[in-house]
């Protein structure tokens, strides 16, 4: 295979019909279900409500006003927010803005998630996308190349349900994006004002999302060897961006410091010193905030495994590190050993973690920050196949382009319908995602604020997801029966695809755990919906509390009944061990 080497098609501005293209589906959607009450964004939007109607970090009247949530970390009394603050604090003026326009002076959890969705979520990545693009013509990507990348990154990717929902995944990787474009602009032209914008990206990642400080760490080291090479070896222009990062970082940083400080006594104590919840909190105790060597269980899981794994949802990112050892060949062996390294590090990171499942996700949540990351190296890798006419790296190119759009397939129509695969599923996209969608299912969107139902209120964003397939195959080939070559190569991505489908769906199983899951939320979760639901068996049970029910609890006696595969008899069991529990009974 050649080397990487800039040539005419990689030229041009910036694709913005493929990005606006991309964001139609995660703009289009709103998954938003009142039942789940998922905790992680609900705790993010209680400190934003504590900080601009209260002016404190402690929840305890927010949660007063609006119920109560499992994600929370108690201290000497008092209820706090367990997560990194970044994203709450970004939260705030689109709250206040919110606030002052409502006549009542109320903002509903449900308009709120909304709009901190599309403007913390699909907007930074409308931007980031753009980031990606000018960092791909860099590293001499060819246009088509970029494109598919463009269309891997926007639309299939782990991180994509991360937009609609208000968790910090998805906003943390964009920043990364952010911060790794602008320290690349400070080492190319030496200049000090961009690498105090790469900090300042790269400390508001840090306050978002924790662990995003090992890639803004890779990101500054490849700022610094790209300085050194750059400038021939001069010491000034790696001290220069350095010292940029670090000015820049003081403000997103100072900040966080100061919230630890005012919510757990400590400039550097997290939240999850203090968690609530008995399971995390054991989690968080073992290791480094949680985090101990990497096992072969995490390992499996969080990369391989049908339920949560990276390279099953985007099996294209395996190039990744064939990407990078291009890099290294060439003259860009900076950029190659820090994309190697710092992916490796997350993945050790993410395999380490005591809690790699996750909870509720479509893939490997707390890979996500890193994926955009991978992306590059995949592009290199694609670029490079795709430009040498030697045999047989253009069929394996096609091959490869096969893998992205099995990607946008599983992951456009798991964002159309239900993103958030139970722990319970272990082939989430056969026995979840199209069973809802063959059922005609999808949630709250511009088409059912619009007074459209079924299939057609998620036309918009089906026909993007279609539009995002075909550009992936056809990007870049003249497919005419007069280039037999590329007609070829663009059904052997489609054939790819294709066998990528039937081949997971025939490793498929039916399971008890699956089937109550899926009956669960059809019945009692879903949303919108014409019928009344089904009572919540846990909420209904005789003798049950009045208090408000966890999403633990649900997941518990979900598995309990599927276990033993007599409902009644489970659910019995497990609310008469809930009420002797509250009593103080064994």
């Amino acid at each position: 295979m050649r080397p990487l080497l800039l040539t005419s098609s990689a030229a041009g501005g910036r694709p913005w019909a493929l990005i606006l293209l991309l964001v139609l589906l995660p703009l289009w959607n709103h998954p938003y279900f009142e039942e789940l009450k998922s905790p992680n964004p609900l705790v993010r939007t209680y400190l934003t409500r504590a900080l601009v109607d209260h002016h404190t970090v402690v929840l305890d009247k927010v949660e007063a006003e609006h119920g109560w949530v499992m994600d929370r970390a108690v201290r000497e009394g008092h209820l706090y927010c367990d997560k990194a603050p970044g994203s709450s604090f970004l939260l705030v003026p689109v709250y206040a803005v919110m606030k002052a326009l409502s006549s009542s002076g109320k903002v509903e959890t449900q308009k709120l998630l909304a709009w901190g969705s599309v403007l913390l979520g699909v907007l930074p990545t409308f931007l980031a996308l753009a980031c990606l693009d000018s960092l791909l013509v860099l590293l001499m990507v060819t246009r088509a190349a970029r494109r598919v990348a463009l269309i891997a990154w926007g639309l299939g990717s782990v991180g994509v349900p991360f937009e609609l929902l208000f968790f910090g995944h998805q906003l943390a990787a964009c920043l990364v994006v952010f911060a790794l474009w602008a320290a690349v602009h400070a080492a190319r032209k030496s200049s000090f004002s961009w690498a105090m914008l790469a900090g300042f990206a790269g400390g508001w990642a840090a306050i978002t999302e924790y662990p995003t400080t090992l890639l803004i760490g890779m990101v500054g080291l490849l700022g610094a060897g790209m300085a050194w090479r750059d400038s021939g070896g001069a010491p000034r222009a790696v001290v220069r961006l350095l010292l940029g990062m670090l000015v820049g970082s003081l403000v997103p940083l100072g900040l966080g410091m100061a919230y630890h400080q005012a919510a757990f006594g400590g400039p550097l104590t997290t939240g999850y010193a203090f968690i609530e919840n008995p399971y995390f909190r054991s989690v968080h105790k073992k290791g480094l905030m949680g985090v101990s060597l990497p096992t072969l269980e995490g390992l499996g899981g969080t990369l391989f495994s049908p339920a949560r794994g990276l390279f099953y949802f985007q099996p294209y990112l395996l190039l990744w590190p064939v990407g990078c050892v291009l890099l290294m060949r060439s003259r860009r062996a900076v950029e190659g050993w820090v994309l190697l390294l710092a992916g490796l590090l997350y993945i050790s990171f993410a395999a380490g973690f005591g809690y790699w499942l996750g909870g509720w996700s479509l893939g490997p949540r707390h890979l996500v920050p890193a994926v955009p990351l991978f992306t590059l190296g995949f592009a290199v890798a694609l670029h490079t196949l795709e430009t040498t006419e030697k045999s047989p790296w253009p069929v394996l190119g096609a091959a490869v382009r096969g893998g992205v759009v099995w990607s946008v397939v599983v992951v456009g129509l798991a964002c159309a319908t239900h993103s958030g695969y139970p722990e319970e599923l272990m082939h989430p996209f056969f026995q979840m995602t199209l069973p809802l969608l063959t059922a005609g299912l999808f949630p709250y969107s511009v088409g059912t604020l619009l007074g459209w139902k079924g299939f057609a209120s998620a036309v918009v964003p089906l026909t993007a997801l279609v539009l995002s397939a075909l550009w992936a195959v056809f990007v870049g080939r003249a497919v005419t029966l007069g280039r037999a070559s590329s007609l070829g190569r663009s059904a052997v991505t489609l054939w790819t695809a294709a066998a990528l489908v039937l081949g997971m769906g025939l490793l498929v199983r039916a399971t008890p755990e699956a089937t109550h899951r899926l009956a669960w939320i059809i019945d009692t979760v879903w949303e919108p919906r014409e019928g009344p639901k089904r009572p919540d068996p846990v909420k209904q049970a005789p003798g049950f509390s009045s208090r408000p029910v966890r999403q633990d609890e649900r997941n518990h006696v979900g598995r309990h009944h599927a276990r033993i595969n007599e409902p009644a008899r489970a659910l019995e069991e497990y609310v008469r061990g809930v009420v002797a529990a509250e009593a103080g009974r064994p």
